[in-house]
């Protein structure tokens, strides 16, 4: 049967540490002072570090139980050695004397946690059932608090996000309610948590993060800087451009001479980032007016610039150990098909070279085993203006079957969106 918290406190503090004359301890005093540290040293001072939650104030209550009962055996023990032969100074029962003194003052401590816990939990409670449906809002904005760098509105849209702070303005309401005193300081950033996805929201919070009144209302009074921080964040699209994050990383990981590839949009921005910059600030400052926020103090350009330096220095590290493409083949009509569509990609474009991958057509069948279409491919190396590399892409040209020997011709040659970086010459 378990000892209530109630019951044995009067009788735990008032327990004293027992001395004696100055003379040597005997066998039996240090053989009951052994018996008595062994029974203090389980369970652990679990809360001499740190407070008691709230919410789990049963379980504080079980450990108190049981260290009381380790206070009254360990006691039990030393009240078994005969008075006069405990020597408060003897080196041997130092230990004994330190054990007893540090858990008289963890007791005393564990009962003013406790007593602070208990109360407030009975407000505590109710708090956290009235905000517990808008958890999902207020871990995002917490998380970016935490990790001020991270994209917590990843896959959010302007609706998403409004529905998000909508949520936390309503949490702010139940703090006026219930805990008008909370959420006044800012949550210790030094608290241990996990950078890196979670929950789909980018980071792991602080264990129980979410069960004091403080977190939650300080985040949800600061919910609009927050969200400020957080759509800085969030990657937008350039339209005309692909997903310049997933590109970047792709591009930090496999770019070297043996795989000189990069996606043709991304090769724009290397050469000129001018108009993917722009676009991108756009971007940006629409969504902060879609949400009500004034635009944004740091554009997502700032950053942006940055990296692309830093693909441009990778580009003139590679591009001149990139091998110069060679071919004997030609078709006079395809490469000058292939050379107009580039002009209509890159209007100052100029051919450097091109020639054919093979000196035929390639048939392609049916599984009947009849004519469907056929294909050439080959290569065109050009400059552009603004880039002392040239570039090399693939193109390629596909006839339908038509009957017979007969194929129609395509409507246009196809450049295709793989390009390399090499020298001109």
């Amino acid at each position: 049967m378990q000892i209530s918290h109630n019951a044995v406190l009067i009788g735990l503090v008032s327990l004293t540490l027992f001395t004696g004359p100055a003379h040597a301890a005997s066998n039996t005093a240090k053989n009951r002072c052994a018996d008595a540290v062994q029974i203090l040293h389980s369970p652990t001072m679990v809360y001499k570090t740190k407070d008691i939650d709230p919410t789990q104030v049963n379980a504080a209550i079980a450990h108190w139980n049981q260290v009381s009962d380790n206070w009254r055996r360990a006691n039990e023990q030393m009240k078994q050695v005969p008075k006069g032969e405990l020597v408060k100074g003897d080196p041997d029962l130092h230990d004994c004397f330190t054990a007893m003194a540090d858990y008289q003052d963890y007791v005393k401590l564990l009962k003013k946690k406790l007593e602070a816990a208990q109360a407030e939990g009975t407000t505590l409670g109710p708090f956290l059932a009235a905000v517990q449906p808008y958890t999902a809002s207020f871990e995002i904005l917490a998380g970016v608090h935490f990790e001020p760098d991270a994209n917590v509105l990843a896959n959010h849209d302007v609706a998403q996000v409004k529905q998000r702070i909508a949520d936390l303005a309503a949490v702010e309401k139940i703090c006026a309610e219930k805990a008008p005193d909370a959420g006044n300081v800012a949550p210790s950033t030094d608290i241990p948590h996990t950078p890196g996805e979670a929950k789909g929201y980018g980071v792991h919070l602080p264990d129980r993060f979410g069960h004091k009144a403080d977190n939650w209302c300080w985040v949800a009074k600061n919910r609009n800087a927050l969200l400020a921080t957080a759509v800085g964040n969030r990657p937008v699209d350039a339209e005309g451009y692909g997903n310049f994050a997933i590109a970047l990383d792709e591009f930090q990981k496999h770019y070297a001479p043996d795989h000189p590839d990069v996606e043709a949009w991304l090769s724009v921005v290397i050469v000129n980032p001018v108009d993917f910059l722009d676009k991108t600030d756009k971007a940006q400052a629409k969504w902060s007016k879609d949400l009500g926020l004034p635009p944004p103090t740091v554009k997502k350009s700032a950053s942006l610039k940055a990296q692309i330096a830093t693909m441009q220095q990778k580009v003139d590290e590679v591009a001149p150990q990139v091998e110069k493409p060679s071919g004997k083949e030609h078709a006079a009509a395809l490469e000058a098909g292939a050379a107009k569509t580039l002009k209509g990609i890159y209007p100052g474009a100029k051919v450097v070279m091109s020639f054919m991958d093979a000196g035929g057509w390639t048939l392609i069948k049916t599984r009947a085993g009849l004519p469907k279409e056929r294909f050439r491919s080959g290569q065109i190396v050009f400059s552009v203006p603004g880039s002392k590399w040239c570039q090399q892409r693939a193109f390629s040209d596909t006839e339908a079957w038509t009957g017979g020997d007969s194929f129609a011709p395509s409507a246009g040659v196809n450049v295709l969106g793989a390009t390399r970086f090499l020298a001109c010459k």
